[in-house]
């Protein structure tokens, strides 16, 4: 097997270790041989290991190793190359995390897939990516960076859908994601709960949205319910006004609080929603939970309910929205 292999991808004898993983049985060796002649895949569930273990000889080497082969090849090759005849060409979907759920997974690592002619959708669990994967490295990260190809496109990828649940990634390493599609229809963030102490400036995420609203029609942002991650907003844009922006915009899913804004009426003070905040092209809003511990009292819950109960009733016959959703 190993040589018929070969013959097909020549490019296996640089992978260490390929024939002698083989013969031991081990699964990882058999995986890129998978890889390699399911010439009709079309979905891919990808897990990594911890880097540490990148930068020693592993058995977990060998699959990661050949997706960097197959993008270095694609990235190098001329415009008119036949695309289709290469190893995982035919790929629309991929989803990428760590081996168990207990670590996150590092997401320069996830670069070669952005290489693909036709992936369309990828789907990243607990990514950690605390600096942009071009920052200067030590010589371990060089040694990694021989083996593995860790540098994202830069406005060449297919993928149109970016969904990153429990990530754990600076706004630096996000602009390189987003920044590798040619085109961005979906962008779903979720930092969940997995975060200690994070501080997200909301205002660099928003120009990046903005930059993309020719194409971006779906947006979810779930910033958690964690009371140590702190949303701020450095520059002039903040990331409620940014939605009204995003033209093509149909599906919107964000905490409930972005919309609330206070207000004053006879001398008493209320909370409302604000639609005005929303693009007229916006056809689903889900607005997902509300952090109790944001409000000061039972008054402002109870007021906060009411503002909901009044924002329903607007959504009746006559406005654009055609499905509107509260999760708690």
């Amino acid at each position: 097997m190993a040589t018929a292999g070969v013959r097909d991808w020549p490019a296996l004898t640089e992978l260490r270790g390929q024939g002698e993983q083989m013969r031991e049985g081990i699964d990882d060796a058999f995986m890129v041989l998978i890889l390699l002649w399911a010439s009709h895949l079309v979905e891919f569930h990808f897990t990594v290991p911890l880097i540490g273990s990148l930068s020693q000889d592993g058995d977990e080497q060998l699959t990661l190793g050949f997706v960097s082969q197959v993008a270095r090849r694609l990235r190098d090759s001329p415009k008119d190359a036949m695309l289709d005849r290469f190893p995982l060409a035919r790929l629309q979907s991929v989803q990428y995390k760590h081996w168990d759920t207990e670590f996150g997974v590092q997401g320069q690592f996830a670069a070669p897939f952005f290489y693909l002619p036709n992936l369309r959708t990828f789907f990243g669990y607990r990514i950690e990516m605390t600096r942009p994967s071009n920052e200067e490295s030590d010589e371990d990260d060089d040694d990694i960076q021989s083996a593995y190809l860790t540098e994202f496109p830069v406005g060449t990828s297919t993928v149109e859908d970016i969904i990153l649940n429990f990530s754990d990634m600076c706004l630096e390493a996000l602009q390189t994601f987003i920044r590798a599609c040619r085109r961005l229809r979906t962008f779903a963030l979720d930092y969940g709960n997995v975060l200690d102490t994070r501080e997200v400036d909301s205002s660099r995420l928003a120009e990046l949205l903005v930059a993309r609203a020719d194409s971006l029609q779906n947006l979810a942002l779930d910033w958690g319910d964690s009371p140590t991650l702190e949303i701020t907003a450095q520059g002039p844009l903040e990331i409620e006004q940014c939605f009204r922006q995003l033209h093509r915009l149909e599906y919107l899913e964000l905490p409930l609080y972005m919309l609330c804004e206070d207000g004053e009426l006879d001398g008493q003070t209320f909370i409302s929603l604000n639609s005005q905040l929303l693009p007229k092209s916006l056809r689903c809003l889900c607005l997902v939970g509300c952090a109790y511990w944001r409000f000061d009292s039972k008054v402002e819950i109870n007021k906060m309910v009411d503002s909901i109960e009044a924002f329903i009733l607007k959504c009746g016959p006559g406005v654009n929205f055609r499905t509107w959703r509260l999760w708690s």
